[in-house]
Parts: C-alpha cells; structure tokens; sequence
C-alpha cells in the first residue's frame, strides 16, 4: 500500500518500506551513519588532497608518494559517505 501526496510542483512524495522496480529491490531502511575516515599523525603532516596522485616508479614508489595515496583515498570516501547521507541511504547522524 502506497500513501502518496501530490505537492504544488507535481512532485509525488511516497511512504513506502521497500521500493522495487521489476522485481529488483532499490531501496528499504536507511543504513545507520557510517563515520567519516580519519588519518592522524602523531608527528609531522599530511599532503592536502587535489585529486591526483604521480609515482614516479610503481615498483618503489616512496613513502611521501604512498602517503599522497592515502589521502586521496581518504578524501575520495568521505566525498562517497556524503553523498550517501546526501541521498538519505545512510543516515548523517
């Protein structure tokens, strides 16, 4: 059963527990909060992330250019945990 609202901008509003669509399930219950990644030091600091990482040689790469990586990752996972709490698939508190 489906309680639905038209709103003035045409926009269907649903409360529903599960969604399929062709028998594929799209969504139910939002995921509980998944943290934001933390990187800490306990000397020294991180690079700043800018969305690229360059290794000079993939098979020796250095400790600054593994670094580099690692916050890149980082950035790249909190940018998908919000943009899941952005669509209300996990929850943002």
């Amino acid at each position: 059963m489906v309680d639905g609202v038209n709103d003035a901008n045409k926009r269907m509003r649903m409360n529903v527990k599960e969604l399929y669509v062709n028998g594929v399930r799209l969504a139910g219950a939002q995921a509980a909060k998944i943290n934001d990644l933390t990187l800490t030091a306990t000397s020294g600091s991180f690079p700043t992330p800018n969305g690229s990482v360059t290794v000079a040689n993939a098979s020796t790469p250095t400790v600054t250019e593994l670094q580099e990586f690692c916050v890149e990752i980082n950035a790249k996972v909190n940018a998908i945990i919000d943009a899941l709490e952005g669509a209300g698939i996990s929850a943002s508190s």
